[in-house]
């Protein structure tokens, strides 16, 4: 179930997410959100099952890049070997099919950068500017690529309520934070560029 969505807008980037947890035809709110900052140099969306959120939300120390290492080398290898190992440690990572399987889906913000990690640990760096995961994503991404919301928060908002309202695996109340970076580390961004008539 879940949606969550990033956004990255000049020198911050939005992240936001419902908080539905969902088993067949049940459905729950959370207590606690699925965005959440770590050491204020990473902001996390998980999607999927709630422990992951938990084991990394609670307790887990995120390595430190080392010098000259680049960003996306960083994320794709100590970070998510990092990742891993807390999922392992707290029981989360299965062997289905000879690969791991963490069962969740991660977002990941860092040093003004989107990433992507999928349930069996695959990184894929975000150059759209903007990205959703979930059960809601397709409609979370029509909905940002369509809005005429010129503020981001807003932005994200409206498609997390119109994947809520689309989609049974999405409920609310949504939580959306934001953090800023330096704007030398953003990389060159292609946005999806809308054909006129």
């Amino acid at each position: 179930m879940t949606c969550i969505i990033g956004l990255i807008d000049n020198d911050t980037i939005f992240m936001g997410g419902d908080r539905c947890e969902a088993s067949g035809w049940c459905q729950r709110t959370l207590a606690y959100p699925k965005v959440f900052k770590l050491n204020n140099e990473f902001m996390l969306g998980v999607s999927g099952k709630a422990r992951v959120a938990g084991l990394l939300m609670f307790g887990f120390k995120p390595p430190r890049q080392k010098e000259k290492q680049d960003d996306h080398e960083f994320i794709s290898t100590d970070f998510v070997d990092a990742i891993r190992k807390r999922l392992k440690d707290g029981g989360i990572a299965e062997v289905k099919d000879n690969m791991e399987d963490t069962n969740a889906n991660i977002l990941i913000a860092y040093k003004g950068k989107l990433y992507t990690m999928d349930y069996r640990f695959y990184v894929r760096l975000i150059e759209s500017g903007y990205e959703a995961i979930g059960v809601s994503r397709d409609c979370a991404m029509g909905s940002l690529y369509s809005s005429a919301e010129k503020d981001s928060s807003k932005k994200i908002l409206l498609a997390l309520k119109a994947s809520e309202y689309f989609h049974m695996g999405v409920r609310g109340p949504f939580d959306i934070k934001s953090m800023k970076f330096d704007n030398n580390e953003r990389p060159k961004m292609t946005r999806p560029v809308k054909k006129g008539k």
